[in-house]
């Protein structure tokens, strides 16, 4: 009788301490941050109550470590995008007073949206995070388009800030209407997707969402109240400034500079001093501009006609984003740098527990060895990957150094290990990454079992398939880095029995074989409490009895007279090989497998390969099929949803439009500039190495809506234009001139917000690079190209519109934006065609 461990079938270690390897899981609906604090804080006041001198705790793998470095990091550039939007609008704007408008616009949209999300049940995490970055760029769009147009009017007009702002909110609400229509419909459809996706989708769609409803609000309310207050006016209404003024302008201007320069050099360091030279460069920068809008206007006038030319470049844009979506790599969620590295180790079958924990030992001072490696648990007699348990299984849990102390990426530092590993003898490893997901499967890459469908229940056949299976794929340049722990040749001994002899020695089978479980396995008989703990009573040999094949000659059981006799007298032991687990999946006898994409391919490249290999007439018979788990379940599952939500959102944001300009044929020049900004976005994926997954399809849906925002003005304008009585050629080309400015600013304000996204390293890099690069690749060549584009778009359907007259008897086609003169409009005659528009307003 002695106290011991409740099982001997695991070793674990951390840094060469013995220790107990604890593993947590938190309750669905919990904030992982908050739970894992909690354990910490609940372990440290159990140390100090309970453990003894030399006993110390270590959290080896901790979830929370990654979430909150990658929070940290997206904080960090939603402050760098809030600076480099408000640099981009000072630039074209040109002075701090028309600056801060927009800028202010921004803090009231987020901290609306805080109060949204809170009330629609969503947490401050990496998707919410994201969103609020991307609605920096955003927000301040129907304020830059108030501001600017403000300007224009006193310019224009010579009137004061208050008059200007007054004439400015009668000719464009109806624009930022439509504005924040189009963009919010964009966003509605996506909250209602299910699944694991649907959860990205409606987190980012919900935050962007109200975001944007609330700068539409800010800009109808709060940007005209600003603009009468604080712009300075122009010419005749400027007024003559005193000494005090003066004075607390300078000392103003004083302050704002240091605190600038403070901001700037805490977030680029000496480099972002140079920013600085910002107002010597200013007026230069607006004569530039002034300059590509007059070649822009003199290069749109010949080729807004000529309709054909606009419809080709329009389908060689189809067919780009159709051939470049070929070659570009389908994701799912991409895997970051978690900081951990699960290396899996399986020494032969039949080796012992002992030998597996050298193994693991030796790994362990492999990975120490390796620059960026913190801290190594080993484990033997179990892996992590399928959860495998045997004497041949072992884990080493690599935790890596924070991402600021270490040069090596995780990837990298895997590179190091495989090529230091290979010195290890007669033992296969392989390293993979926690999951994308926390809780969707137990690492990362993909997961999936090979199916016994036959119900022979014949795992020696299984085991073949499964080695073909294997040996195929291993071929294919998508994969590296396959496991499995499933083999059908662990050794083992078959105990037959002759029941001939049993019987007539007296002894029944039952009583026979559960007095072997005991003395071999072991029974848990009953409990008792000591050390004010609960312990349990397991029956079992020693283990000095129990050790050799011979052993077995040594054991006796009572049969039916009270006397013992020998197992070896009716039951003898015969050697043969099997599985040393079953696994089932859904019922059926399974293999199961994991693997990583091989580096330049995707999760969804390495789907496809397995799913071709496993077609392959010649490599599984029929009866045998594959199953999903975790993240490859729904990634090998979800079929074209990507391409479905994308065309629900078009639809959504034609039918707003057919609602603005009440009509079915000129929405379609909004539409089909669509094509140009998606091929700008898997372009520029393409050149990153990146590739086509949510973050990139989150990307597409926003960008639906903004590169919309942009033909929204030109084709808006273009319609108040030709219902003045311009001609459909003069209003596209006006259109294009006068909106030229401001969708140049909206457009680079929202790029400049996205250049932390594209440049980010760290946690979380990956997926700040990829909805960084669909947002600025669309953003980019749709208002380059689409400034170019749409007013021809515009130019045909509106001819087409002209020539086919009405759809609906008595139809109103005049825009929500009609210009109007007066606030008051005393009488409205119809025109001579009986028709509103055509014979003008009079009042």
């Amino acid at each position: 009788i002695e106290l011991g461990p409740s099982y001997y079938n695991i070793y674990s270690n951390i840094d060469g301490h013995p220790s107990a390897a604890i593993v947590l899981k938190q309750i669905p609906g919990t904030n992982a941050a908050t739970v894992i604090e909690e354990v910490k804080e609940k372990l440290k006041e159990i140390k100090e109550a309970s453990f003894p001198p030399g006993m110390d705790f270590e959290v080896s793998y901790d979830v929370s470590t990654f979430l909150e470095a990658s929070i940290e990091q997206v904080l960090h550039t939603l402050l760098e995008a809030f600076v480099l939007v408000s640099l981009v609008v000072y630039m074209f704007l040109g002075d701090l007073r028309s600056t801060l408008i927009p800028t202010l616009a921004v803090p009231v949209s987020l901290i609306g949206a805080f109060f949204f999300m809170q009330t629609l049940g969503l947490s401050i995490n990496l998707i919410t995070l994201f969103a609020l970055v991307l609605a920096i760029g955003v927000v301040v769009d129907d304020a830059i388009v108030v501001v600017e147009a403000v300007h224009a009017k006193m310019a224009e007009k010579h009137l004061s800030p208050y008059l200007a702002t007054k004439e400015v909110i009668n000719e464009i609400s109806g624009a930022i209407i439509a504005i924040t229509l189009v963009m919010t419909a964009v966003f509605v459809p996506v909250t209602f997707i299910p699944g694991p996706v649907g959860q990205f989708y409606r987190q980012f769609g919900i935050t962007m969402a109200t975001s944007i409803v609330l700068s539409g609000v800010v800009a109808l309310t709060l940007t005209p109240v600003l603009c009468a207050m604080i712009l300075k006016p122009h010419g005749a209404h400027a007024q003559k400034r005193g000494w005090l003024s003066f004075m607390v302008m300078i000392v103003g201007g004083g302050v704002m500079v240091v605190l600038f320069n403070w901001l700037i050099y805490h977030l680029w360091g000496w480099p972002g001093l140079v920013l600085n030279v910002l107002p010597f460069i200013r007026k230069p920068f607006d004569r530039a501009v002034e300059w590509v809008t007059a070649a822009f206007t003199a290069f749109l006038r010949p080729i807004v006609a000529q309709g054909l030319l606009t419809l080709t470049a329009i389908g060689a844009f189809v067919v780009g984003v159709v051939l470049v979506n070929t070659q570009l790599p389908a994701g799912f969620i991409p895997l970051e740098d978690q900081g951990m590295i699960y290396g899996i180790l399986q020494t032969p079958p039949g080796s012992t527990l002992e030998y597996t924990n050298s193994k693991s030992t030796e790994l362990q001072e492999i990975a120490k060895s390796i620059d960026g490696v913190n801290s190594v648990s080993a484990l033997a007699g179990y892996e992590v990957l399928t959860e495998g348990r045997g004497s041949n299984a072992g884990t080493c849990l690599i935790n890596l150094k924070p991402w600021s102390k270490r040069k090596l990426t995780s990837k990298q530092i895997i590179e190091e290990l495989e090529h230091k590993g290979r010195a290890m003898a007669n033992v296969k490893l392989e390293f993979f990454e926690p999951p994308a997901v926390p809780g969707f499967g137990a690492a990362g890459g993909v997961s999936f079992r090979i199916l016994d469908k036959t119900n022979t229940m014949d795992y020696k056949r299984l085991g073949e398939q499964t080695e073909r299976f294997l040996a195929a794929l291993a071929k294919r340049k998508e994969v590296k880095s396959i496991f499995t722990f499933f083999a059908s040749n662990y050794p083992q001994y078959e105990l037959q029995i002759n029941q001939d002899i049993a019987m007539q020695k007296g002894v029944s089978i039952k009583d026979a074989m559960d007095n072997l479980s005991i003395v071999v396995g072991s029974t848990w008989e009953q409990g008792f409490i000591r050390f004010n703990q609960f312990y349990k009573v397991f029956v079992q040999a020693s283990p000095e009895f129990r050790r050799y094949p011979e052993d077995f000659n040594n054991m006796f059981v009572k049969n039916d007279k009270g006397d013992y006799v020998p197992y070896s007298a009716f039951m003898t032991l015969k050697k043969q090989q099997g599985l040393n687990e079953i696994n089932r999946y859904n019922l059926y006898p399974s293999a199961p497998i994991q693997l990583s994409p091989a580096p330049g391919y995707s999760s969804g490249q390495a789907i496809a390969a397995i799913k071709e290999v496993a077609k392959d007439p010649g490599v599984l018979d029929r009866g045998y099929g594959l199953g999903w788990e975790a993240l490859a379940y729904d990634e090998a599952n979800k079929g074209n949803e990507a391409v479905y939500i994308f065309l629900v959102v078009v639809c959504f944001v034609y039918l707003v439009l057919v609602g603005q300009y009440e009509s079915f044929i000129l929405p379609l020049a909004v539409i089909l500039s669509l094509p140009v900004g998606i091929f700008g976005s898997f372009f520029l994926l393409q050149i990153m190495g990146l590739a086509n997954d949510v973050y990139c399809q989150i990307g597409l849906v926003m960008l639906v809506g903004l590169l919309g925002k942009n033909a929204i003005l030109i084709v808006e304008f273009a319609v108040q234009r030709n219902h003045e009585g311009v001609s459909i050629k003069e209003a596209a080309i006006e259109g294009g001139k006068l909106r030229f400015r401001p969708i140049l600013m909206t457009s680079f304000a929202f790029i400049a917000g996205l250049i932390p996204l594209l440049r980010a390293t760290g946690p979380g890099a990956i997926a700040n690079r990829t909805i960084g690069s669909t947002a600025v690749g669309g953003m980019l060549l749709g208002t380059v190209v689409g400034v170019l584009l749409i007013p021809g778009l515009y130019y045909v359907f509106a001819m087409i519109v002209s020539k086919s007259g009405k759809f609906i008897q008595d139809e109103v086609d005049v825009p929500l934006s009609e210009v109007m003169e007066h606030l008051e409009i005393v009488e409205v005659h119809h025109g001579t065609d009986g028709h509103h528009g055509t014979g003008g307003h009079h009042a």
